[in-house]
């Protein structure tokens, strides 16, 4: 009867190690703040009434260029390419599939993030409107209409505005675009009537704020064009399509990579040792994350594919376009590759609590990873160690129990009992037997 219930005991132990030792975890979706809020942007396109523009033929078209980049972002959102993700459905708020319906979990597949975004369009004609927008502004975008030339309010010499300008980068998370020719070459005060010959002093006065004081745009004679960067296209291509009528440019005024490579947050168009257009990263220290951009369009002819080469585009809107829309990626995935962080660390602290550290180590090794490709302003290569991260987390598991020990002290017990029946067993024999 021992034996009996013995190998009984052993029976059950296994079957409840099979169904109780088993953590299933319910892989819940992140709740991410754009699911219900937009990232929202404001851009300010600076075409001042009676100011004259250098290296731009015509205003209204830059203007016009932003304009569609900014309704490209209202009508297509952010849209990410994640190539090769295993796609999860759990996920399919925000990590679109490609194509109609859910491909089955275990196929590998093109997978979309789409963030939610809405941009703003501001028009500045008046000097005043101008004046408050550079002083005050923070986390915006301000284009430059103008070109070569920088509008200078009451106020201020022409040396104290670009310090304004440099300010409000550095401290006020604002990004300035530069559409075309040498920057602030010339300066226009306001009230004027003709633009005042500044030179390549002004330039450096802007970039000795990133102690880049000594730097030049160096003068490029080759009929080279500039190509654009695969990180720019694959970037850029979902939400903004248009770029496909400025694939190359002239090489007009380009930076030198070598005095900005630490500074690179975008290369948009490149050839050799130059960019021909670049969004740097305005800030002092390396570390720094609280900072704006400039973004660098320094040609004057751009280019779209056509069968057998490439053919001349219209070069003030599509340099406003690329410009408009270099600025918003720049914002919105910063904005969205933050967000991702804070949620992916939130999910990482919940299975932490609820003891799902099964797993748990592959997700704080990708959320690592994310956050210094973050630092490098990479886009999609972050996007997809975030997933993976999150991914990751939502489904660490809680660590199973060892079967061996509680099988050992099943046998322990059951050992003991067959012992305590058998003594038992043995002295009622020997009352037996003495009686």
């Amino acid at each position: 009867m021992v034996e009996v219930n013995f190998k009984f005991f052993l029976i059950s132990s296994f079957f409840f190690l099979i169904i109780f030792g088993r953590v299933l975890v319910d892989p819940a979706c992140a709740s991410l703040p754009w699911q219900d809020h937009k990232i929202r942007v404001s851009v300010y396109v600076v075409a001042l009434d009676g100011v004259e523009a250098r290296e731009v033929a015509n205003v209204t078209r830059v203007v016009e260029g932003v304009r569609g980049a900014v309704e490209a972002l209202n009508k297509n959102n952010l849209t990410i390419e994640l190539p090769f993700l295993r796609y999860w459905k759990n996920f399919s708020k925000y990590f679109l599939h490609k194509g109609e319906g859910a491909p089955p979990f275990d196929d590998m597949t093109y997978v979309y993030a789409s963030f939610p975004a809405n941009a703003s369009l501001h028009i500045i004609n008046e000097w005043d409107d101008y004046r408050n927008v550079v002083e005050h502004s923070v986390e915006t975008i301000i284009v430059n209409a103008h070109g070569a030339v920088l509008p200078v309010p009451n106020g201020y010499t022409k040396e104290a505005w670009t310090d304004k300008i440099a300010e409000a980068m550095l401290l006020r998370n604002v990004t300035w675009v530069h559409v075309g020719g040498y920057p602030l070459y010339y300066a226009w005060r306001q009230g004027a009537s003709t633009a005042e010959h500044w030179g390549k002093t002004a330039f450096q006065r802007l970039m000795q704020h990133i102690n880049k004081g000594n730097v030049r745009i160096p003068p490029y004679t080759g009929t080279e064009v500039a190509a654009i960067t695969s990180r720019a296209e694959i970037d850029l291509r979902h939400t903004w399509r248009l770029i496909y009528e400025a694939m190359a440019v002239t090489n007009n005024y380009p930076l030198t990579v070598q005095d900005f490579k630490e500074h690179e947050a975008f290369p948009i168009w490149t050839l050799g040792n130059y960019y021909a257009g670049v969004a740097l990263a305005f800030k002092t220290q390396a570390n720094t994350t609280s900072h704006g951009f400039y973004v660098h369009i320094g040609t004057n002819q751009t280019f779209g594919e056509v069968p057998g080469g490439l053919e001349p585009t219209d070069a003030d809107f599509y340099r406003g376009y690329i410009g408009g829309a270099t600025g918003l990626w720049i914002l919105v995935s910063r904005t969205a590759r933050e967000t991702l962080i804070v949620e992916t660390e939130t999910l990482i602290q919940k299975a932490i609590e609820e003891g799902r550290t099964k797993g748990l180590q592959e997700a704080q090794n990708h959320l690592q990873y994310a956050k210094h490709l973050n630092q490098l302003y990479f886009g999609t290569e972050f996007f997809v160690y975030a997933y993976e991260a999150m991914l990751a987390a939502s489904t660490a598991q809680k660590p199973k129990s060892d079967p061996l020990p509680l099988l050992f002290t099943g046998m322990s017990l059951s050992i003991i009992a067959i012992i305590s029946g058998a003594i038992l067993y043995k002295r009622k024999n020997n009352k037996e037997e003495s009686m």
